[in-house]
């Protein structure tokens, strides 16, 4: 009995070894279909021999229906990274330019995910906008998006009857430009000669209408009168002009003088006023 018992855990043994043996012998047979030449050569690994595309990104505002940004204006800007290795972090640094080239740098976003932001233009200058992505891999790439407020200007300004009398009604024009194309705002500024200030604004806001509007002048004098252009509150240009008004009813009183105070008929005289 005990050979029998003997036989029989000979052979488990032996179907054991077979069956681990067999199993060594399928296992090296796969990894030699997977892995030829270097067994330590990762670059036969199935897929390691897609390219990885270059981390690039893309920086621009979003569509604003074409309007030019001034002062005041609000913009979008937007960052979409391609390419590397995903898990994009951005930062957002901003090198503004003023008119007598003062620059200032700021940091508007450190390194992190959200891909976007809103900027509101306070002052005339150049904005430089430049985005740095950075990847997976700790690659980084920049793009640059500038975007220059310029102050607009009045084209012409002028009262019609330019030297008109009191209680008669006026005309006043004027164009500006380089406003963005927005709907502004034409505000005259009256100032008369005691210091009275009147205010009027044209009926019509536009982007290229005339700006006109009516006014009466009740006193003689001298007027200032200033015409801005307002867009979101914001007086983005602005030009003085004078008109000066006369009063009809003044009599002209003259002086006259002769060489002469006592004058014969036919006599002479010369008489300056």
């Amino acid at each position: 009995m005990g050979k029998k018992k003997l036989l029989k855990g000979s052979i488990s043994l032996l179907l054991s070894a077979l069956i681990v043996s067999s199993g060594a012998a399928v296992l090296a047979a796969n990894a030699e279909e997977v892995i030829t030449g270097n067994p330590y050569d990762v670059s036969a690994l199935p897929g390691a021999d897609d390219e990885i595309e270059a981390l690039t990104v893309e920086f621009d505002t979003v569509q604003n229906n074409g309007i030019i940004p001034i002062r005041g204006d609000t913009v979008t800007l937007l960052a979409q990274a391609a390419g590397g290795r995903e898990r994009y972090e951005y930062q957002f640094v901003l090198n503004y330019q003023d008119k007598d080239g003062n620059e200032t740098t700021t940091e508007i976003q450190d390194f992190k995910p959200g891909n976007s932001f809103e900027y509101t233009f306070t002052e005339n200058g150049t904005y430089n906008f430049t985005v740095t992505v950075r990847d997976g891999y700790d690659t980084k790439v920049s793009a640059t998006k500038t975007i220059k407020i310029v102050e607009g200007h009045f084209v012409f300004a002028y009262a019609n009857p330019s030297t008109p009398n009191i209680n008669e009604e006026v005309t006043l024009t004027s164009m500006a430009v380089g406003i963005g194309n927005h709907p502004y705002i034409t505000r005259y500024t009256i100032t008369d000669p005691a210091g009275s200030i009147e205010t009027i604004d044209a009926p019509e806001t536009g982007t290229t209408d005339n700006g006109a509007a009516t006014w009466t002048p009740t006193k003689a004098g001298t007027y200032q009168v200033k015409v801005s252009a307002i867009w979101n509150d914001i007086e983005q240009t602005a030009k003085t002009f004078t008109v000066e008004v006369q009063d009809p009813d003044d009599a002209l009183e003259m002086t006259l003088e002769a060489d002469e105070t006592n004058i014969a008929i036919g006599q002479t005289a010369t008489i300056s006023v």
